[in-house]
C-alpha cells in the first residue's frame, strides 16, 4: 500500500490514521485515481471531490461521450480485424502536428454537471449498483480505504455505469 500514516502515541498506545487516500473514479472504461486527506475534514466535501474530478479530467484531454472501443466494435465473433479502421495514436514528441477536435470529447468539463456515488457493496462495484453522494454529511460519514471506487457520472446521465477492465487473448 502506499498510504502514508500518521502515527501518534495517546495514553502509551500507538494510534494509526490514514493521511492520504488514493481513489478511483470511474465511468465506463474510463479511470482516473486522485489523492485525498482525508485527515482535513476540508477536503471531505463533494464540491472538492467534484472539482478534483474535473480538474484531472481536464487534465488528461478531456472527458469521452461515449465509451466506445473501435477494435471491439468492429468484431462480431470470430471475425479478424481489419488493420485499416485501427486508429493510429499521436506521437506525444512530436509538436508540429496538428490535433483535430474530436466531437465526442468534452474538453470544458464543469464541476457542477459531475455527479459522484459509491457502491452498495464495496467487495462489488462492478455489479453496478450505486447509491449517489450529494451532501457532505453522507460523505463525512463513508470510510475510504486505497483504491476504493468511485462511479462519477456527468450531465444528464441518468445511471452509473463502470465497465471492469478485462484483457482477452
Amino acid at each position: 500500500m502506499y498510504t502514508s500514516l500518521r502515527v501518534s502515541v495517546v495514553n502509551g498506545n500507538y494510534n494509526t490514521k490514514p493521511v492520504i487516500t488514493i481513489l478511483k473514479f470511474k465511468r465506463g472504461r474510463a479511470t482516473y485515481v486522485l489523492t485525498f486527506d482525508l485527515s482535513q475534514s476540508k477536503t471531505l466535501t463533494v464540491q472538492v471531490f467534484k472539482q478534483k474530478l474535473a480538474q484531472i479530467i481536464k487534465s488528461s484531454g478531456g472527458l469521452a461521450i461515449e465509451d466506445a472501443d473501435p477494435i471491439s466494435a468492429d468484431l462480431d465473433g470470430d471475425q479478424d480485424i481489419d488493420e485499416e479502421s485501427i486508429p493510429v495514436p499521436k506521437p506525444e514528441f512530436m509538436e508540429d502536428i496538428e490535433i483535430e477536435d474530436d466531437p465526442n470529447i468534452i474538453k470544458e468539463v464543469n464541476a457542477a454537471e459531475l455527479r459522484i456515488a459509491v457502491p452498495k457493496d464495496k467487495a462489488s462495484p462492478y455489479d453496478n449498483e450505486w447509491i449517489e453522494i450529494s451532501d457532505d454529511s453522507t460523505l463525512a460519514s463513508l470510510i475510504f480505504n486505497d483504491y476504493d471506487i468511485i462511479a462519477f457520472a456527468y450531465g444528464e446521465e441518468d445511471t452509473f455505469d463502470v465497465i471492469e477492465a478485462a484483457f482477452e487473448e
